[in-house]
């Protein structure tokens, strides 16, 4: 190993690294610990909420690395698991953090945050709308970090992806895509976003994957990329785009 990084207030329990997202450079390490406890970024070691979630930022500082910043909900809440999954653009300078168990109008919810170094301000709170569950359970950004599309569970046993962009120093909703599972299916969404920003993988809990494209003020079906396997397969677990957009896993 080259390097082994720990958080400063880790307990046993954390689950510290189960969501881990590196920089293009490799400059700024994003770690995820959904299940750390304290309740807020002031105080670390408390343990009053647990499951409340944490994400820890470290950059490398010569030969290794060094911890800048810890991260925590604006409101952090039990159960809340902030840090569940974790995303950071090229430049290391926009990351993003999922709560999929936030309450709110649905269940789920993302925070972005924009800065370097120690240095880090939350610029949104992305919440689940009604009727939407585990929004947040996976995540991704494109390269800029303008563009961000979030995993959630929609009625009807649907896996959705919403995706949002930044402008005018705001996240906008560029719409909502959705890929419904078979009949008694688990529905286990995952995503993947493209680079570029502008091709986004959706699949459904079996290895049935959607490919969608911006279309006009929203985003519209490109490509079933693969069809539904029989029955005794394990569902997609996750979904990633090679730096061009040209090649999906």
């Amino acid at each position: 190993a080259l390097a082994r990084v720990q958080s400063h207030n880790g307990d046993g329990g954390d689950l510290f690294g189960s969501a881990v997202a590196l920089s293009r450079d490799g400059q700024v390490l994003v770690v995820g610990a959904d299940l750390e406890a304290s309740r807020s970024s002031a105080d670390g070691a408390d343990n009053a909420l647990p499951g409340a979630g944490a994400a820890y930022v470290f950059q490398r500082d010569g030969d290794g690395w060094r911890q800048i910043a810890y991260l925590k909900a604006s409101t952090p809440t039990s159960g809340g698991g902030f840090g569940f999954a974790v995303a950071v653009s090229d430049d290391g300078q926009t990351i993003a953090v999922s709560a999929p168990f936030e309450p709110g109008a649905g269940l789920g919810s993302v925070h972005v945050f924009r800065g370097s170094g120690s240095q880090w301000t939350p610029v949104a709170h992305l919440q689940a709308p009604e009727g939407v569950e585990r929004f947040g359970v996976d995540m991704d950004l494109s390269n800029s970090g303008a563009e961000l599309a979030v995993a959630a569970v929609g009625p009807a046993a649907q896996a959705q992806a919403h995706v949002f962009t930044w402008r005018a120093r705001r996240w906008a909703l560029d719409g909502v895509v959705t890929h419904r599972a078979a009949d008694g299916a688990e529905v286990v969404p995952r995503v993947a976003l493209a680079g570029h920003g502008r091709l986004l993988a959706l699949a459904n809990g079996a290895t049935a994957v959607r490919l969608f494209e911006p279309a006009g003020d929203g985003w519209a079906l490109a490509l079933d990329a693969l069809s539904p396997p029989p029955a005794e397969h394990d569902p997609a677990l996750a979904l990633a785009f090679s730096a061009d957009g040209q090649t999906l896993a």
